[in-house]
């Protein structure tokens, strides 16, 4: 292997992988389509492979053949490239050297594992896409069971819950889990067939070669669990009639054995066999081709902005001719920078889900007959996460973040599943509260391993920008998955509990592996002005003429600009011991804790006045404080020379002083707009702090810095509703357990509205005395 860079090694694997996995459908869907209606024939129907082609075309012509296709010609590229990027993955992790080829027992082993780990994406398409071919031409007047992949989907779940897309899983497992046979035996063939001295240079033909070997070595060492799994998944819903295959594999080989024999397990291997060579040759000749390309990229596993090393790729002259000329060092540059922008946006829509318990918190109220306080202590348990995000803070300093990302999806998938658990068994708050403090860590992880790259990526003019459109999907990913709870989950069931359980079991599944899939994207790519923060140190400082004195042509003194004052470097240690650090915290405590108090209990207060829409609240709450956030980052980016981001953080705690007071006299029609402008100032000292944290103290420890400033939100939100909780319960009558009208809420909009007061004093004071900075950095910035 050429001394290349692993990250964009990585995500050659990738692109090489999807579009491995489109050649392979469209060279292979009709001999599959005969495979598995061969495999589930247990009529008969069949005399053998002709005359099942001859019928398949005589009665349903040849679209019959590609019945199912649109579901692997929308995911096969996707799951093959997720398949060839884990192998790539574990490939690097297994090398002892970029120069150091695998063995084949190492390849063996990658295939193996990153099989088994793809069956979580490929169970739901593979059943549905057998379900559709065995789907036959219905006489005339007679509907399908299935008009689509859709319909098919919405049938399992509505039948079986959202375990229903996930017939068959085992048996997925042991078939993918064998692509050791695969990957072992194009990795022989194929250096079989490269003359020795020249294994950088692979011809067409023996990529051809190999991966025909190796498509007829895959299915010859699974293929009779393919026919389980087939007949697993196929196997009719008949209401009142016990299925035959549901206690698992062993039972569904027993079964197959008894009625049909030995023979059963290898019908339809001859269509399999024969699809199997144009299929895998052209998917593995594709995929040699993009990974072929030649690419400029970043070292993407350092966080540091001095990690930025330029490494042309050696590429085999046969096959990369083809496509290296696009990916021009410039091409890369903004493609990489991008790509982690759109991976950074989708992985925080993931993370931002601790503002959705505002939308299930009084269900999971009536499910464990909880009192008022113990819902708010639950609903804190997502903020409290950030007293241990400093560990995930320096992980994300030193093995940057994509293995931060990595254990994030296992926190965020194992948080809501401990949750779902725990609903069901009706299990003591704390062990609730700890699945909840999972998700937290994870959307700490997601939180710091997103929006950490993208400050480095871009400069100071755009900085906030970028930062208000990633933090606006991380704010704004609740109120679009509260709509999907409250239109799809609660009007699917009428049990509200069923509803509540699904939804858990959805975003542990559905979240968990979407962020782990972005983390493979996600890049660290420094500007060029970013570079002088890891340069030597130069005691010369630069002359740069004053702007305004220029234009007037008036002779003046000149700004001196040090770059090290401009971009600072403070560590951790230098940073919590600056006062500039204690306001900050101080003024990000206030702000964000008493936004965040709203939206843990908006329902209560909704409650309170009479209002049962909380959903619309809440949607008004997090939509408000997502479009701000974008906004705001603009607007500070455009001014930043007028008025700098401690600036308008001093104007948005303002803002949200006199919201608060306001709160005071509240009613049940001005609680919209309450809640909309709390949502403005909230969302807006939200989005300027990461980006005031980078400017002030620098992007080598942002990591640390950042997390230690986000422990004041959890702490202001655990106290601001403990005190709520107890005002709340001492104005509710002795026998019950709620209270109604704005007494209950008034003593803690004054108190708040008092502590955003002294917050927007702590602002004042850090606008001021970093103003000089800001000045400096602007001059620095316009060299």
């Amino acid at each position: 292997m050429s001394k290349e860079d692993r990250g964009w090694s990585i995500l050659r694997h990738f692109i090489a992988g999807s579009a491995s996995g489109v050649a392979l459908v469209v060279a292979g869907h009709g001999f599959d389509t005969i495979k598995v209606r061969m495999q589930t024939d247990t009529s008969g129907r069949f005399n053998g492979v002709i005359d099942c082609l001859i019928k398949c075309l005589r009665e349903e012509g040849g679209r019959g053949l590609y019945k199912g296709a649109s579901p692997p010609m929308v995911a096969t590229g996707f799951i093959n490239s997720v398949m060839f990027g884990l192998m790539g993955l574990f490939g690097n992790a297994l090398r002892k050297s970029p120069e150091t080829p695998l063995s084949i027992p190492q390849i063996m082993l990658c295939g193996t594992v990153s099989g088994a780990m793809l069956s979580l994406i490929v169970t739901p398409i593979e059943g549905i896409k057998a379900r559709l071919q065995v789907q036959y031409k219905q006489p005339p007047g007679t509907p399908a069971q299935y008009s689509g992949p859709i319909d098919c989907a919405r049938q399992l779940i509505r039948n079986h819950g959202f375990r229903g897309l996930y017939i068959g899983w085992l048996p997925t497992v042991l078939h993918r889990g064998s692509n050791w046979s695969y990957f072992g035996a194009y990795e022989a063939v194929k250096r079989y067939l490269t003359p020795p001295g020249n294994e950088g240079k692979l011809s067409p033909l023996a990529s051809i070669t190999a991966g025909a070997c190796a498509g007829t070595a895959f299915w010859l060492s699974c293929y009779p669990i393919d026919v389980i799994k087939n007949r697993i998944q196929t196997e009719p819903d008949i209401p009142g009639k016990k299925k035959l295959y549901d206690r698992g594999i062993l039972q569904c080989a027993k079964t197959i054995y008894k009625r049909e024999g030995a023979a059963a397990f290898f019908k339809g291997l001859t269509p399999c066999l024969i699809r199997s060579v144009p299929a895998n040759s052209a998917a593995f000749f594709a995929f040699e081709v993009f990974r072929a390309m030649k690419c400029y990229n970043y070292n993407i596993f350092s966080c540091h902005s001095g990690s930025f090393r330029e490494q042309e790729v050696t590429q085999p002259p046969s096959i990369s001719m083809v496509v290296h000329p696009i990916f021009t060092p410039r091409a890369c540059h903004w493609f990489n920078r991008w790509f982690t922008f759109v991976a950074s946006f989708l992985a925080l829509f993931c993370g931002g889900t601790a503002y959705l318990f505002a939308s299930y918190s009084e269900d999971v109220k009536e499910k464990l007959h909880l009192e008022q306080s113990s819902v708010n202590l639950l609903g804190t348990s997502f903020y409290f996460a950030q007293v241990g995000a400093l560990p995930v803070a320096a992980a994300f300093d030193r093995f940057g973040p994509r293995p931060v990302l990595w254990s994030a999806s296992i926190f965020l998938a194992g948080g809501y599943t401990l949750f779902r658990h725990g609903l069901i068994n009706e299990w003591p708050i704390g062990v609730l509260s700890i699945g909840l403090v999972m998700v937290g860590l994870g959307s700490v992880g997601i939180y710091l391993s997103s929006i950490g790259p993208n400050i480095v990526n871009f400069g100071i003019h755009n900085k906030g920008k970028v930062v208000g459109a990633l933090v606006t999907m991380f704010g704004g990913s609740s109120a679009i998955l509260a709509q999907i709870y409250e239109h799809v989950f609660k009007r699917r069931y009428s049990d509200p509990s069923r509803a509540l359980l699904d939804f858990m079991m959805t975003l542990s599944i559905g979240l968990g592996a979407t962020v782990a899939i972005a983390a493979f994207f996600i890049n660290i790519i420094p500007p060029k002005e970013e570079k002088v923060e890891e340069k030597t140190i130069n005691t010369d400082k630069e002359v740069v003429p004053d702007e305004e004195t220029a234009l007037l042509g008036e002779s003046k003194p000149v700004v001196i600009v040090d770059p090290l004052l401009a971009y600072p470097q403070r560590t951790w240690f230098q940073a919590i011991r600056s006062f500039d650090f204690h306001l900050l915290f101080f003024s990000y405590l206030i702000g964000v804790g008493a936004g965040s108090t709203l939206s843990t209990t908006l329902a209560q207060l909704s409650r309170s006045l009479g209002n049962r829409d909380t959903t619309t609240l809440l949607v008004l709450f997090v939509i408000s404080n997502a479009v701000i956030r974008p906004i705001m980052g603009s607007t500070s980016d455009v001014l930043s020379h007028k008025l700098s981001r401690p600036g308008f953080m001093m104007i948005s705690l303002f803002f949200l002083s006199l919201t608060q007071l306001w709160s005071c006299f509240v009613t049940k029609e001005t609680l919209y707009p309450i809640v909309v402008f709390t949502g403005i100032g909230f969302g807006s000292v939200f989005m300027l702090a990461p980006v005031t944290v980078n400017e002030i103290f620098g992007s080598k420890h942002w990591g640390k810095n950042n997390a230690t400033v986000n422990v004041g939100p959890a702490i202001g939100n655990y106290l601001f509703v403990l005190m709520q909780a107890h005002i709340y319960k001492s104005n509710s009558s002795p026998d019950s357990i709620q209270c109604y009208g704005i007494e209950c809420f008034r003593l803690t909009f004054i108190i708040m509205s008092i502590l955003c007061g002294f917050g927007f004093l702590s602002s004042v004071i850090l606008w001021e005395r970093t103003r000089e900075l800001y000045r400096l950095k602007w001059l620095a910035s316009k060299k």
